[in-house]
Parts: structure tokens; C-alpha cells; sequence
């Protein structure tokens, strides 16, 4: 087996999605990911011989979008807020 460590450093966004008062609310997530893989012999389950050795995940921005107005019947509908 190899001893060079396979280490990666990926940025991405991520969505979350969540119904609140039946209105859903979308996260944005950016996010730096930081895999290291190591080698392990190869088999069936595993032909590549690869597995995740350690996985971190950082959130470097966030950003809620709340301007998109999408009801949902998930939930009973609440009362609408005052203004």
C-alpha cells in the first residue's frame, strides 16, 4: 500500500429546505469540505480499495431566503402575520 495521503478540499453550497407556519423557508450554505481518503486493499464491496478516513465540513457563509412565498399543505395553514 501506498503511504501518500489523498486529501481533498472541496467548496460547495448546500440547500436546506424547511416548512415554517407553512411557508417554505430556504438555507443557503456555503461550505469548505475537507476529505482525506486513505487505501485499503480492494474487494467486491470495495474495487476502488478507497475509504473516507476523515470528512470536516466548515460553513464559511450562510443566507436565508425568505423573499419566495411558497405555501405549503404539508401543515395546517397558520394565521397570517400582522404587519
Amino acid at each position: 500500500m501506498k503511504t501518500t495521503p489523498w486529501a481533498y478540499v472541496v467548496f460547495g453550497v448546500k440547500e436546506v429546505h424547511q416548512v415554517r407556519k407553512g411557508t417554505e423557508v430556504t438555507d443557503r450554505i456555503v461550505g469548505r469540505y475537507t476529505v482525506r481518503l486513505v487505501e485499503d486493499r480492494r474487494t467486491d464491496d470495495n474495487p476502488s480499495g478507497l475509504l473516507v478516513g476523515e470528512y470536516r465540513e466548515q460553513q464559511m457563509v450562510g443566507d436565508r431566503e425568505t423573499g419566495l412565498l411558497q405555501h405549503s399543505d404539508l401543515e395546517t395553514p397558520a394565521a397570517e402575520p400582522q404587519q
